[in-house]
């Protein structure tokens, strides 16, 4: 299960975002990387941001879909369809503190997907 986690350290420039990865018998914490979302969209080259609507949650948003949905296929084009609106609904709204966990992705990613299809039939 995974974790996603920051506190801002300023009120202006990049913040860092950690990610802690609990595999069961072991738990790792590492960086949020910046580079895998920038091959994307680059919103934001100095890094990511939060508790506002701008370029560095923008580019957060993605990188944090794209880490979640890792190696699933489709995880790029499905991190570039959802990043604007996950960015709405957690990023923007976080406060000082970012705190999102892997099952709160999951669940807001199947109700995405379930008003996707009630807009299509």
């Amino acid at each position: 299960m995974k974790h996603y986690f920051g506190t801002k350290e300023r009120e202006v420039g990049p913040q860092e975002v950690f990610v802690q990865f609990d595999k069961g018998e072991s738990e790792t914490t590492y960086l949020l990387p910046l580079a895998p979302s920038l091959e994307i969209r680059n919103h934001s080259p100095d890094g990511f941001g939060w508790d506002y609507a701008g370029s560095g949650p923008a580019q957060l948003a993605l990188a944090i879909l794209l880490d979640h949905f890792d190696n699933r296929i489709g995880a790029r084009a499905l991190a570039a369809k959802l990043y604007q609106r996950f960015k709405d609904q957690f990023i923007a709204t976080a406060g000082a503190v970012l705190d999102i966990s892997e099952s709160e992705i999951e669940v807001w990613v199947g109700e995405e997907q379930r008003k996707e299809r009630e807009l299509v039939n």
